[in-house]
């Protein structure tokens, strides 16, 4: 679902927000002001998409399950990628979303 798209009215829709990011965590980047920031639509989008931890806001950066969230989701998507275990890893680009957690998060044990 392409929210750049769809009228205001739609992109104030916190449902239909839900079920684009749900789609697509890319759509994140299309969702506007103040859903950007609304923990609900964030976690859901970095379940399919870690990598958006890395311009998220504070407050969502420093929270432990949005976190831990993206970590789950981007090892897990190491561990079903063929082409790592087989040591193609020529067009990878490595991300690591702790380094994008808050410094409070990043040096909790």
């Amino acid at each position: 679902m392409a929210l750049c798209y769809v009228n205001e009215e739609f992109q104030n829709d916190k449902e239909i927000i839900m079920a684009a990011v749900k789609q697509t965590g890319f759509a994140h980047f299309h969702v506007i002001p103040p859903h950007n920031k609304d923990r609900d639509i964030f976690l859901e989008a970095v379940k399919s998409e870690p990598t958006l931890l890395e311009g998220a806001d504070e407050e969502l950066r420093k929270d432990r399950e949005v976190v831990l969230t993206a970590l789950k989701s981007y090892y897990e998507g190491l561990q079903n990628m063929e082409r790592i275990q087989a040591g193609d890893t020529s067009d990878i680009q490595v991300f690591f979303p702790l380094q994008h957690a808050s410094k409070d998060l990043q040096d909790d044990e």
